[in-house]
């Protein structure tokens, strides 16, 4: 009589994004909203006159080399509304990338990336036009991590992966109604930088990512289907 043959199938278990790795990131992102509220508020009132010294424009930075106010115009914002709405999607993204990829890493992004953002936005823009709000950075830091997502979570197929991070993206990255005061070359140089980021990110760190990945192996006796077409 023919043995039953002996099937080994490899189930995945968990992998990098299967739990944050830092803990207390809150300080941190905390830390940038306070920021965004007090820059905010000594603009609006021009508190010790200082309004004039947070905002950047395009002859600001290039001509006079200003640089300080690549990242004081990022914290700037233009009414409360606006303010209100950089805030709530500013903390979804920095806590999922901060809680995930590290504080350190994490403020690096804020303040490099934050201001890099800022002085490629203003570069193309007009003289006349100031850029204020942190945006471009919120688009940034969700496009990280929709863009390494599709590195990491191998365990699904990658059309299934791309469609996952293109429907997120749409739901909360897609501009609304247009408006004129928004800066949407800002949004997409955020959004830029960190499709071209996360790739670099991923490959540096591809060792370490790929250790989190965890399997194990169900074995069993052919007897015409496998356990997992039951679950």
């Amino acid at each position: 009589m023919q043995q039953p043959e002996v099937i080994v199938e490899k189930k995945f278990v968990s992998n990098y994004l299967s739990k944050p790795h830092f803990e207390n990131v809150w300080q941190w992102i905390v830390l940038n909203l306070v920021l965004c509220i007090l820059l905010s508020l000594l603009h609006w009132k021009n508190i010790f006159g200082l309004s004039s010294y947070l905002t950047a424009n395009r002859e600001l930075i290039f001509e006079h080399y200003e640089l300080w106010r690549l990242l004081t115009s990022m914290y700037v914002h233009g009414d409360f509304q606006h303010l209100l709405s950089n805030s709530f999607f500013f903390s979804i993204f920095s806590f999922y990338v901060a809680s995930y990829f590290g504080r350190k890493h994490y403020l690096f992004l804020v303040l490099f990336f934050g201001a890099l953002i800022h002085g490629l936005s203003l570069f193309f823009m007009k003289n006349s036009l100031f850029l204020v709000g942190i945006s471009g950075l919120v688009y940034f830091l969700g496009g990280f991590w929709l863009s390494v997502y599709l590195f990491i979570e191998r365990n699904k197929a990658f059309a299934i992966r791309a469609l996952r991070s293109l429907g997120v993206a749409f739901l909360l990255l897609a501009p609304g109604p247009f408006a004129p005061k928004t800066s949407y070359l800002a949004h997409f140089v955020g959004f830029a930088l960190s499709v071209c980021y996360a790739p670099c990110y991923f490959y540096w760190n591809k060792q370490k990512i790929r250790s989190f990945e965890k399997y194990k192996l169900d074995i069993f006796e052919d007897i015409g289907f496998k356990p997992s077409e039951f679950q």
